[in-house]
């Protein structure tokens, strides 16, 4: 037990054993401020630039799609300025006009998740666009 509690991933947290339906269970418990406090990052949009638009780059367009509106609408990968790269679907004629967004850990999770959303929005009866 000791062994378990010094691989904890947050300092604080604390291993709870206990039996249940005859089975011998441990259950790790963090504390919010110990939870909070790892999640916390030095992430700043503000440190080392310019105040101005925010970065928004298109690196990879993944899809497009027509609904029963006959307005296309697409979804990209980004970057930005935060860690990691945003999934981004939005309707073709405004940079405004964003549907969903997503922030992703890198481009390989972003293209499995704009994999799920086309899946899901085809299933929805709508019809796929080719990208030109």
């Amino acid at each position: 037990m000791q062994r378990l509690a010094s691989i904890l991933p947050f300092p604080g947290g604390r291993l709870i054993s206990h039996a249940k339906d005859g089975h011998a269970q441990t259950t790790i418990q963090i504390s919010g401020d110990a939870l909070a406090k790892e999640l916390m990052t030095d992430y700043s949009p503000f440190v080392g630039r310019a105040l101005g638009e925010p970065k928004l780059e298109l690196l990879e367009l993944c899809w497009r799609m027509q609904g029963p509106s006959g307005r296309p609408f697409e979804c990209g990968i980004y970057e930005t300025d935060a860690p990691g790269v945003e999934l981004r679907s939005r309707y073709c004629d405004s940079e405004l006009a964003v549907i969903r967004t997503q922030l992703v850990g890198n481009v390989v999770l972003a293209r499995v998740l704009a994999e799920q959303w086309r899946l899901n929005i085809l299933a929805s009866g709508f019809d796929e666009i080719p990208i030109a």
